[in-house]
């Protein structure tokens, strides 16, 4: 547990702390002035940069174009340029939240500012940081930890309701929204005036159907009620507010015709540009880069936080606490305790998703209710799509598995204990089916992204660390059976099989990836956390991903569910917040 706390903010704050004095090391340094423009990889594509530099100085930094998630690459190009600008340096702290844009734009900025002669080298050197100072206390009626979509609507739902309530949201990252710019953006509620004039409609009944119908069992109904009972007032603020929305689906049409999702025009994306807006139009008590590293308990009471920013350590006192600090999937430590097949596989969404709540309320014994992962499935080394081959091997350049079930294939490579390599031949490229510009993970250098043509299989062995005379006759075993008309094993049908017989060859590593976690912290049927004699914990609370698994367990409900959740769970446990403070 210790070390868990020791973890809890290591990846944001390692990027985050400390401050310097601008350029003062880089007195000495030479430009030959003028504005040069280069560009990096980004998720999507490429950012363009121009940098314009005098003598001694880096006067600008303006990024041309960029193909990047919005709520997120967006974000990144308008934080960083004014960092690099104010530090006189590369060595900068990267936008949190939005690491692959950031890292882009600095590669780009480098190579921009190498035309003009500069000694990289010295660019590259960190600031010394200035220690950490000890701030003063604080006090508020309420601390929420985390704004996604859960703390931002308890937010501001105190601000609409009870004004009276003083509150702070506090959030690690650089930008708000947590998982959903990379979501789909989807909601379901009960009929809201755009259900109506839509010609549609859905019950709490009908919600209630549709999580037991997916779940396969008795759901938490009087939670399940008590959240989506607001959301037709809430859906409609968001009308009120601006929000656009496409035409209705059915969330699980086979299921329940009734439950219908309306999806933010822009998806997640969308959805986490408005927020951004909104929140400009309309403030709230809203601090970033701020992580809370722990909770502080007086006779068994939550009473506050404990919060490190980039200048200072401090506590926050409170008469209550939500806890919104979304789910676990960026810790490895957490992903192998609750879903080991994905062990060593990465997050699509959500680069502050490090388990702050389940390590804070370890000390409480708080059960973790629900299994499985959102969207788990395969990914290869440089996208998350990978080559649509069937045919699999380990590093000893044996097949090990029927590659055209991706259940199985995960199973098989056993959370990462044995090593799997996709393989396809030139026919794929040939007709377009090796895609390698896709959507990269975080957690991959970017620099080592797209697939590599070989002339012979012998070549792609060795490049990669597989058994070469293993996968030769692999390969010549596979694709004899395929001309047989048979099955090349493993259960493969063999109209489903992909010979590889034409050079060039290419070989992409498997990994998992998934969207969120399921797990949850358990919470009473009114948002309050338990501990592990199921008794509430006084003055805290939990809404969103962080307690999703009291909702639903192992196969998702249906488009529109875990948004839903997020935003009407955050309102509901403010509401049930200000209920209790009275």
């Amino acid at each position: 547990m210790k070390i868990a706390k020791f973890l809890l903010c290591t990846a944001v704050l390692g990027m985050l702390l400390g401050c310097s004095s601008t350029g003062e090391r880089n007195r000495n340094i030479n430009f030959k002035p003028g504005t040069y423009e280069a560009s990096a990889r980004g998720m999507y594509g490429p950012v363009t940069v121009s940098v314009t530099v005098t003598e001694k100085e880096i006067v600008s930094v303006t990024i041309k174009s960029h193909q990047d998630t919005g709520g997120l690459g967006d974000v990144a190009a308008e934080k960083l340029p004014p960092r690099i600008v104010g530090a006189q340096s590369l060595a900068v702290d990267v936008v949190s939240g939005a690491t692959v844009t950031s890292s882009a734009i600095l590669m780009a900025v480098e190579d921009a500012l190498s035309q003009s002669g500069v000694d990289l080298p010295a660019l590259r050197i960190a600031p010394a940081k200035d220690p950490l100072k000890k701030g003063r206390s604080e006090n508020f009626d309420v601390v929420i930890v985390g704004a996604g979509l859960a703390g931002l609507n308890a937010a501001y739902d105190l601000k609409i309701n009870h004004p009276e309530i003083s509150f702070v949201i506090l959030e690690q990252l650089d930008i708000i929204g947590g998982s959903l710019p990379m979501a789909g953006g989807a909601i379901i509620a009960t009929s809201s005036r755009y259900h109506k004039a839509e010609g549609v409609e859905c019950t709490l009944d009908d919600i209630v159907f549709l999580v037991e119908n997916a779940i396969k069992q008795p759901s938490r109904r009087t939670l399940v009620r008590n959240v989506f009972g607001n959301s037709q007032e809430l859906f409609d603020r968001y009308i009120d507010w601006g929000l656009e929305f496409t035409t209705p689906y059915q969330s699980r049409p086979a299921n329940n015709p009734n439950v219908y999702a309306f999806r933010v025009k822009g998806w997640g994306a969308g959805f986490a540009q408005f927020f951004n807006r909104h929140i400009e139009e309309n403030p709230i008590n809203l601090r970033l880069r701020s992580c809370v590293t722990d909770l502080i308990v007086t006779n068994g009471n939550v009473t506050g936080v404990k919060v490190q920013d980039s200048e200072k350590e401090y506590e926050i006192h409170a008469k209550a606490v939500l806890l919104a600090t979304g789910g676990f999937g960026q810790n490895q430590d957490l992903i192998t305790q609750y879903a080991p097949l994905f062990k060593g596989g990465f997050s699509q969404t959500n680069a502050g998703a490090s388990g702050a709540g389940f390590i804070m309320t370890m000390r409480f014994n708080t059960p973790v209710v629900g299994e499985g992962l959102m969207g788990g499935r395969l990914a290869a080394f440089t996208t998350y799509s990978a080559i649509p081959s069937n045919f699999i091997v380990s590093q000893e350049g044996r097949r090990f598995v029927d590659e055209s079930n991706d259940d199985a294939v995960i199973s098989a490579l056993d959370g990462g204990k044995v090593s799997g390599y996709k393989l396809a031949d030139g026919t794929f490229a040939a007709d377009g089916r090796l895609v390698t510009n896709v959507h990269m993970a975080p957690s991959i250098d970017h620099r080592d992204a797209g697939l590599k043509g070989y002339n012979t299989l012998e070549e792609l062995a060795r490049a990669h660390g597989i058994n070469e005379a293993n996968l030769v006759n692999e390969v010549r075993t596979y694709n004899a059976a395929v001309d047989s008309g048979q099955s090349p094993g493993f259960g493969l049908p063999a109209d489903k099989a992909t010979k590889i017989e034409t050079p060039p060859y290419y070989a992409e590593r498997l990994y998992t990836v998934w969207y969120g976690t399921v797990p949850g912290i358990k919470i009473d049927d009114t948002m309050h956390v338990l501990d592990g004699s199921d008794r509430t914990v006084p003055g805290l609370y939990a809404a969103g991903e962080v307690a999703e698994g009291n909702l639903w367990t192992v196969t998702y409900p249906g488009g529109g569910t875990g948004i839903g959740f997020a935003i009407f769970g955050g309102a509901f446990a403010a509401r049930q917040i200000a209920s209790d403070l009275k």
